[in-house]
């Protein structure tokens, strides 16, 4: 059975709101525990209610939900956040949201199915963030000046298991499937994961996949096109190529062009000499 999960909904557009939390109360290991219209509501009913997960709308009056999940996350560290917007692949937003300290971000126009199977995984510790979103979200870093692909590699930082466990979080893969396919221990992979945070830096495992896709998409973009040589250029030609060239050059032409055919002398069975002339007889 699923681990239970205690809820907050928080969205501006009250149809929305109940309806969402009409659709989760009816299941039997979700409960949720109140809902907010903007985020100072948010943060109100976050101190009150102290919820495992708050899913939370972005674009709402007051305070949005980047603002109230980054002063939620301050205060409450332990809440995790979910940000659920009709803005699902807008890159900036969601490198803003995982800034903020979001775990999973989810497009309000994916099926209630969809939107459980995100609770259930962050509730599970697991971090959320549907394919196409994540794929603009690199594509925005690795273009972005404020990005960890600048910075370098820190591959003296991490031990190699925890860059095993870095590229097992980056393909999405939760702490007992990482556990499973590194055999060793869940305990074990959380505490790599932890350290791994705390070498890069970082705030949670979205932010580190994100920091391990972009390094990889760097790169890959340098192993490609290195930055000081064209990326067109013309292939080069056998050495043996060379020296033939080098040799039909040198040598004259059947039509006698080039300078060398001008200047040679004809042979010898062909040069014409004077006939002498007879002595006269005065």
């Amino acid at each position: 059975m699923a681990e239970s999960c205690r809820l907050l909904i928080v969205d501006d557009q009250m149809v929305f709101r109940q309806g969402l939390r009409a659709l989760l109360e009816i299941c039997p290991d979700v409960t949720v525990l109140g809902d907010a219209a903007d985020g100072l509501e948010a943060l109100q009913k976050a101190r009150e209610f102290r919820p495992d997960i708050i899913l939370m709308d972005v674009k709402m009056p007051r305070c949005d939900g980047l603002q109230a999940t980054s002063l939620i996350k301050q205060e409450l560290p332990e809440v995790k956040v979910i940000i659920l917007t009709v803005h699902g692949n807008e890159p900036e937003l969601v490198y803003q949201a995982i800034k903020a300290g979001a775990v999973g971000y989810v497009s309000k126009t994916s099926g209630i199915d969809d939107i459980l199977r995100a609770i259930r995984s962050v509730t599970r510790g697991e971090a959320v963030v549907a394919s196409p979103a994540l794929t603009s979200l690199v594509a925005f870093i690795g273009h972005s000046s404020d990005n960890p692909s600048s910075q370098p590699w820190p591959a003296d930082a991490l031990s190699p298991r925890e860059q095993e466990v870095l590229d097992l979080v980056a393909q999405g893969l939760s702490n007992r499937q990482i556990a499973h396919k590194l055999c060793i221990s869940e305990s074990t992979v959380h505490s790599h994961l932890h350290n791994i945070l705390d070498k890069l830096h970082l705030a949670n495992r979205v932010q580190a996949a994100a920091y391990a896709l972009t390094l990889k998409q760097a790169q890959h973009d340098q192993l490609w096109h290195p930055p000081n040589q064209p990326k067109h250029t013309l292939p080069h030609k056998p050495r043996r190529d060379q020296d033939a060239e080098g040799r039909a050059a040198r040598r004259p032409s059947a039509m006698g062009h080039g300078r060398a055919a001008r200047t040679a002398p004809p042979p010898p069975s062909q040069t014409k000499h004077p006939e002498p002339k007879p002595p006269r007889h005065d």
